[in-house]
């Protein structure tokens, strides 16, 4: 991210951090995760393609970013299936 990037997390309403469910988390989660630990503003973890893994594999998931930042709501969602999607 770039420092107008950060600056700007302080001056939304909601922060939407989106992962694939399939990728699993990586070193470029890991540091967007740092810096929205440090705001004040609700995020929401919205996890796309859960349609492509296991469902006992997204509890993991879950657990894996949960543990990191206390997220107003995490939303496990499938674009391709409209799972969680309205349409």
């Amino acid at each position: 991210m770039t420092k107008v990037a950060i600056t700007t997390l302080r001056e939304v309403d909601a922060v939407l951090f989106l992962v694939d469910a399939k990728e699993g988390r990586g070193r470029g989660d890991d540091f967007i995760m740092e810096r929205l630990k440090n705001i004040d503003t609700p995020i929401f973890l919205v996890i796309n393609k859960i349609d492509e893994v296991h469902p006992d594999e997204l509890f993991k998931i879950i657990d894996n970013y949960r543990h990191h930042i206390d997220f107003t709501e995490i939303v496990p969602i499938s674009a391709l299936h409209g799972n969680n999607v309205s349409t």
